[in-house]
């Protein structure tokens, strides 16, 4: 487990930012759990499961993606298979977006910023709830407020550090942001960029394995 995320890769993976837009909400944590990692993941242990799905989702992409370089006529069988494991994750993990309408954020694999129409005291521990406009899963992420400062009459810029989070769930943060950020870029990719997405996205879905 992470203590303010000290695995020297750490640095590396903050490099990776993706802006994109998401519903928010926050709940406080209490002082006596937010002050211990081991009892706040207790706390969390299930809202952090999603967590585990995005890196083995990001391994599945992998897998997918190479095999249908060395055979395309699996395509259907592939897309059969996919449709059936989202299927079961939108039965576990899925959610309902709210009604309003989402809002722009960024997010490294140790924090976030965000916008917010209240104060939050520097120092205090939420948990974040984060809902993706293009993923129907709520990301559960225990954050300590870093930084609050008013841009505006009640508006407020907030950055936060997540707390409490193994190296697995780093690097499957990681994994997902920098697959997202492929996604956008891929129409004009050459063959280098490929490769580099891929060894990046490899490296941290084998490190996270390891870690579990």
């Amino acid at each position: 487990m992470s203590k303010e995320n000290q695995n020297p890769e750490a640095n590396r993976r903050e490099h990776h930012r993706l802006a994109f837009e998401a519903w928010l909400s926050l709940s406080p944590v209490p002082a006596d759990r937010a002050s211990d990692e081991k009892v706040l993941r207790t706390h969390l242990h299930h809202a952090l499961r999603p967590l585990r799905w995005l890196l083995l989702d990001g391994q599945h992409t992998l897998v997918r993606d190479a095999m249908l370089r060395q055979n395309p006529s699996i395509a259907p069988f592939l897309r059969m298979i996919e449709q059936k494991l989202e299927f079961l994750a939108d039965d576990v993990f899925g959610v309902q977006a709210p009604e309003s309408l989402p809002q722009s954020m960024e997010m490294s694999a140790s924090g976030m910023s965000f916008e917010w129409h209240q104060p939050l005291p520097n120092g205090t521990v939420w948990v974040a709830s984060v809902i993706p406009a293009d993923l129907s899963r709520a990301l559960k992420l225990p954050t300590r407020i870093l930084r609050c400062e008013r841009i505006d009459n009640g508006v407020y810029h907030v950055a936060a550090r997540f707390v409490a989070l193994s190296e697995m769930e780093i690097d499957a943060l990681a994994a997902w942001i920098v697959t997202l950020q492929a996604r956008a870029l891929k129409a004009s990719w050459g063959d280098e960029d490929e490769a580099d997405y891929l060894r990046k996205v490899s490296l941290l879905s084998i490190r996270a394995s390891l870690d579990r």
